[in-house]
């Protein structure tokens, strides 16, 4: 043993901490280890030492320790002494007698002086309610939202019921009922924390691994980031390794805090990414969402609405790419759109609840939209709430409506991405280069429109559907790298008219807006 911990600080001799806990262990009297080989090869002795004292212990919660509204006590009782009825199917149910023993630890309710006092209602009333004033008392601190108030009532045929009520800022108290009228998340929510205060009391979680597979899943967002504090909290004292699809229970990204686990189609294996940006896109998509959870509280912040630059939400990320690339191209001080932040809506539905939001918030808040039916019913619907004509603009020039944010793009101008992205892409189909011509000839309204209805024509060719996003990028692209000789200054002049109509408009709503629209808005939600 004198050797093995030589070599134990040979090989932990980069972890302090690991060799001040060993060496506090190697110092205990009880740890003379002459007396441990007695009987024994040093093998196994060394093997039992080993799982005794140094191997971390793990503790594993699972979605089934649920407690319901009414826990039948000669069950109970049963359940503690190991008696089990036999069943063609083996089910673990340990735990639903080990979460009431929780339940009852934290309420400090004694079974034994339970069963002396039941005969007698007012001295069992009296043990029931001090109970409950307890386990209440104990619970309140994880408990997130309003308080809740825990009352155990005790029923014929030895029933014991837990009933919940919500107790609201003002002290007054509603909503009680038994345990099981509640969601399912409140329920998951009552039990994980009754388990998690009554085994941290005992300090059976101290310094021990917890183990949670999907904590939260059937909660509300707002709750689920209740959850992930109460286990950021444990955090200090244990280590906590969870699995999770949700990007509200996570709270941490630093890497190797948090960890990616995909399938290997090629190993059928799970694989696990410590560099979780490497793992696949789809698998990355609720780490994604987390990592935007910034910009959804820059919505819902009023402060930071209020005293931020204008908004303008757009229908497409074409539009978006379109509005910040011509910014810069153009570098006009008099139209430029640093003051105004352009927000992509996820697609054209997404347009009206997002200007609500943001609206509602303190942004001043303008539309850009399309010509088409569409978005007419959309302009339709802001002015039904309240949005004033100067916040919606459509896309125009000189007067003349357009179809899309590519229209003030002179047709020459388009078609050069256009051929070079397509003449690669579709060598192999027979595409040659279009010109104004061809695309002019066309009946539609708008560019893009005339162009889906070439690219239609060839179908039968394989060309697929015209992408226009695709041209979007290149354009913008090219802006960046300033490779823009393909743009004319006419492309530059229509440009420049779309931002002096936004400009234009936000003056305007600056004259006639009043500081009681904010207000407004407040009052009418509330």
């Amino acid at each position: 043993m004198a050797e093995f911990s030589n070599q134990f600080h040979v090989i932990a001799i980069q972890e302090p901490k690991v060799i001040e806990e060993w060496e506090k262990i190697y110092a205990k009297p009880e740890n003379q280890f002459s007396n441990l080989l007695s009987g024994k090869s040093e093998k196994t002795a060394l093997q039992n030492f080993i799982e005794s004292e140094l191997h971390p212990r793990f503790v594993y919660f699972s979605d089934y320790k649920k407690i319901y509204g009414n826990i039948n006590l000669n069950e109970y009782l049963r359940e503690e002494k190991g008696d089990r009825a036999d069943s063609i199917e083996y089910i673990e149910e340990f735990d639903k007698a080990e979460t009431v023993r929780n339940l009852f630890y934290l309420a400090e309710l004694d079974m034994n002086e339970l069963e002396e006092v039941k005969e007698s209602p007012s001295k069992c009333i009296k043990l029931l309610n001090a109970a409950s004033n307890r386990l209440t008392r104990k619970l309140n601190p994880a408990w997130k939202g309003d308080p809740i108030h825990v009352d155990l009532r005790y029923n014929p045929g030895n029933i014991m019921s837990v009933v919940i009520s919500d107790v609201h800022r003002d002290g007054t108290v509603t909503n009680t009922g038994l345990l099981n009228r509640r969601a399912e998340g409140f329920k998951w929510t009552f039990s994980f924390i009754v388990n998690f205060a009554a085994e941290t009391q005992r300090a059976e979680l101290k310094e021990a691994i917890l183990l949670l597979d999907e904590p939260a899943r059937n909660l509300h967002p707002t709750q689920q980031m209740g959850i992930s504090d109460l286990l950021k909290n444990l955090a200090g004292s244990n280590q906590v390794l969870y699995a999770t699809h949700s990007p509200f229970m996570i709270f941490d990204y630093t890497p190797g805090n948090l960890l990616v686990v995909e399938l290997d189609k090629r190993k059928h294996l799970s694989r696990i990414f410590y560099d979780y940006w490497n793992a696949d896109d789809k698998t990355l998509t609720p780490i994604l969402y987390g990592l935007s959870r910034g910009q959804v509280e820059s919505i819902v912040d009023r402060e930071i609405g209020t005293n931020s630059r204008p908004v303008i939400i757009v229908e497409t990320m074409s539009d978006s790419m379109y509005l910040n690339a011509f910014d810069k191209f153009l570098q006009d001080p008099n139209i430029s759109m640093n003051p105004l932040n352009v927000v992509a809506a996820y697609n054209k539905n997404s347009v009206l609840p997002l200007a609500i939001f943001y609206r509602n918030h303190g942004y001043r808040t303008f539309i850009l939209l399309d010509n088409t039916e569409e978005s007419k019913q959309i302009s339709a619907q802001l002015v039904s709430n309240e949005f004033s004509a100067v916040q919606t603009i459509f896309f125009e020039l000189e007067g003349k409506k357009l179809e899309s944010i590519e229209d003030y793009i002179v047709i020459e101008d388009y078609l050069h991405p256009v051929n070079q992205t397509y003449e690669i892409k579709l060598r192999q189909e027979g595409f040659s280069n279009l010109t104004p011509e061809d695309v002019l000839s066309k009946e539609g309204k708008g560019n893009l429109e005339k162009l889906r209805k070439i690219w239609q024509e060839h179908s039968d060719d394989d060309w697929g559907k015209f992408d226009n996003e695709e041209i979007t990028r290149y354009i913008c692209e090219k802006i960046a790298l300033e490779e823009t000789d393909f743009l004319s200054d006419k492309t530059k002049d229509q440009f420049r008219s779309l931002y002096r109509l936004i400009a234009e408009r936000i003056r305007q709503y600056q004259n006639v807006s009043t500081k009681s629209d904010l207000d407004k808005f407040q009052k009418a939600k509330a």
